[in-house]
């Protein structure tokens, strides 16, 4: 559950999580996301307000991954926002890189954990998303030289027990603040949460 969300505010999300089947609805100012079987849709694309952020496609690459058929996943706003989520190959993802704005998602795919190199914030949050979802250990570091990032631990762990973890009541700022090392992320038992 994500609480204080605008239905107004996220319908550019909502609606492309819909055509993929994730089963998600507003009761009041709170999203309710529910375990889904996720398909691929034939096209995602960023656009600018209202269209889908382009600050999601890390995000909605990973669940591409986990979902049944194929995506292909287009930001024609950005050139290398692509290029971090290449590293979701050796994770055993199935991908392919088209150019610096797209990229071909074939799903579903089980993840195995292996080392990560974050290089923004946004690809750090799909890595780690990534990771929580994956079969085995993943550790994820960051890049050093980054000026974007501010100081955190060069090496985060991440394990998990179980092929889906789920993230119960997590906010953007819990998240910002776990990828910064300000709170360490504990996934046990098929559970992600932040301690």
């Amino acid at each position: 559950d994500v609480t204080g969300a605008s239905p107004d505010d996220l319908e550019p999300i909502t609606s492309v999580l819909q055509r993929m089947a994730v089963d998600c609805r507003f009761d009041g100012d709170v999203l309710q996301v529910r375990e889904s079987a996720p398909r691929a849709v034939r096209k995602i694309t960023t656009g600018v307000w209202p269209g889908f952020p382009s600050d999601m496609v890390s995000l909605v690459t990973v669940l591409a991954i986990h979902a049944d058929g194929r995506t292909l996943v287009h930001d024609w706003m950005y050139e290398l926002r692509l290029f971090a989520l290449e590293q979701l190959s050796g994770m055993r993802a199935d991908l392919f890189l088209c150019d610096p704005h797209r990229i071909i998602v074939s799903g579903p795919s089980a993840l195995r954990g292996r080392m990560l190199d974050s290089r923004d914030l946004r690809s750090g949050m799909a890595l780690i998303a990534a990771a929580v979802s994956a079969s085995s250990s993943t550790m994820a570091t960051r890049n050093v030289d980054s000026p974007t990032m501010a100081p955190m631990p060069s090496k985060v762990p991440i394990r998990t027990s179980s092929a889906v973890c789920t993230a119960p009541s997590v906010s953007f700022q819990s998240l910002r603040k776990m990828f910064m090392g300000e709170v360490p992320l504990v996934a046990a038992t098929g559970i992600a949460y932040l301690a």
